[in-house]
C-alpha cells in the first residue's frame, strides 16, 4: 500500500506538480488487524469461542495460511492448542512438545519470526512438515504476574515479504489472547477449588456439625443442613454473601476474624469462639475451627469452618 501527496508546483509560466510517494503497508496492516479484532470481539461471546475466531481473524490480517493459540500445559513442556485456524476452516485440537519446535524458543521468551525455511532450522518437528511451513512467527502469552500462559503463532506455506507487519500485527491480538487465556484460567480455577470445597464439605457433613464452605475472599458457597438447624438460615439466604456479614454483628469478633484469616491464609488452621448473630434469637456462642483448603503452590482457595455452639449470650 502507498499513499500518494500531490502538491503544486510553478516556476515562471510552467506549471507541473510535486508527487511523494509513502509506503503505508505496515499502518494498513495495523488498522485491518484492529478491524478483525473489533468485529471478532462483538460477535463471540468469549472463552474458545472468541479464541477461535482470534485465530481465523489473525490468519486473514496477515494472509497466512495457518494460526492457533496454544495453552502451556503444566510441567510447561507441552502445550495443548484451544484454537486452530487452518486454512479453509477450524482444525481440532491437539498437544505437543516444545522441544525441537519454533515454539520452543517463543513460550516464556519473546516474539520470533523466521521468515524462510523454518523446516530446516527445525528438521524434528514433524507438524511443520505436515502443513507445508516455510515460515512461522510467534509470540509468548503471560498471565498479570508475568507467567507464561502460552502463545500464538501463525505459519504459512509462504515466506514472511514484511517481518515488520508481522511485530506490529501479532502484539495486539495477543494481548487480547492474553486477557481471555487468564481469564479462562481463573475461572477453571475458581471452578475447581468450588468443586474441592463442596466435596470435602459433604465428607464433613457425616459427622454432624455446622459445615460451611467460603472461598478465599470469604464468600460462602456451601452451606449445610446442621448449620441450618444451628443458624436458623437455610442455603439459599446466605450463599454467595459474605460470612462476616452473616453473623458476625460484633466489631471485635469482626476483627478477631480478619486475624484468624490471616493465620488460616498462611496455611494453619485456627480455632476459636466468637459470638454469632443467629436468624431468630439471641446471640449464641460458637466454637468455630477454621481449616485452609490451598493449590498446590499453596496459595489459599477457599476455607472449610466447622461449628458447634457453646453458649447464649
Amino acid at each position: 500500500w502507498f499513499m500518494a501527496r500531490v502538491s503544486p508546483l510553478r516556476v515562471g509560466r510552467r506549471r507541473g506538480a510535486v508527487v511523494a510517494h509513502e509506503d503505508i503497508t505496515s499502518r494498513v496492516s495495523v488498522e485491518r488487524a484492529l478491524r478483525d479484532l473489533l468485529a471478532g470481539a462483538a460477535a463471540a461471546a468469549g472463552g474458545e469461542s472468541f479464541l477461535r475466531d482470534l485465530a481465523r481473524s489473525l490468519a486473514g490480517s496477515l494472509d497466512a495460511q495457518y494460526a492457533f493459540v496454544g495453552q502451556l500445559l503444566p510441567g510447561r513442556s507441552r502445550v495443548r492448542t484451544v484454537a486452530v485456524w487452518a486454512g479453509s476452516g477450524f482444525a481440532e485440537n491437539f498437544e505437543y512438545d516444545l522441544a525441537g519446535t519454533p515454539c520452543e524458543q517463543v513460550v516464556g521468551r519473546t516474539l520470533c519470526v523466521f521468515p524462510d525455511h523454518v523446516q530446516s532450522l527445525f528438521p524434528s518437528d514433524q507438524m511443520l512438515r505436515e502443513m507445508g511451513a516455510e515460515c512461522y512467527a510467534g509470540v509468548p502469552l503471560s498471565d498479570s504476574a508475568g507467567q507464561p500462559l502460552g502463545l500464538l503463532a501463525c505459519l504459512d506455506v509462504a515466506p514472511i515479504t514484511s517481518a515488520e507487519i508481522i511485530g506490529s500485527v501479532l502484539p495486539i491480538f495477543a494481548a487480547r489472547a492474553e486477557a481471555e487465556l487468564g481469564r479462562m484460567r481463573d475461572e477453571g480455577a475458581l471452578q475447581a477449588s468450588r468443586e474441592r470445597l463442596h466435596l470435602q464439605a459433604l465428607m464433613l457433613d457425616a459427622v454432624g456439625q455446622a459445615v460451611i464452605a467460603r472461598d478465599a475472599e470469604g464468600t460462602v458457597i456451601y452451606w449445610n443442613r446442621a448449620a441450618e438447624r444451628l443458624y436458623g438460615w437455610e442455603a439459599p439466604e446466605v450463599m454467595g454473601r459474605s460470612i462476616m456479614d452473616v453473623f458476625l454483628p460484633d466489631a471485635a469478633d469482626r476483627e478477631t476474624a480478619r486475624r484468624a484469616l490471616e493465620q488460616v491464609s498462611s496455611g494453619h488452621t485456627w480455632s476459636g469462639e466468637f459470638r454469632v448473630r443467629r436468624k431468630d434469637g439471641p446471640d449464641v456462642a460458637a466454637f468455630i475451627t477454621d481449616s485452609p483448603v490451598l493449590d498446590e503452590n499453596g496459595r489459599l482457595l477457599g476455607i472449610l469452618d466447622a461449628s458447634e455452639i457453646t453458649g447464649i449470650r
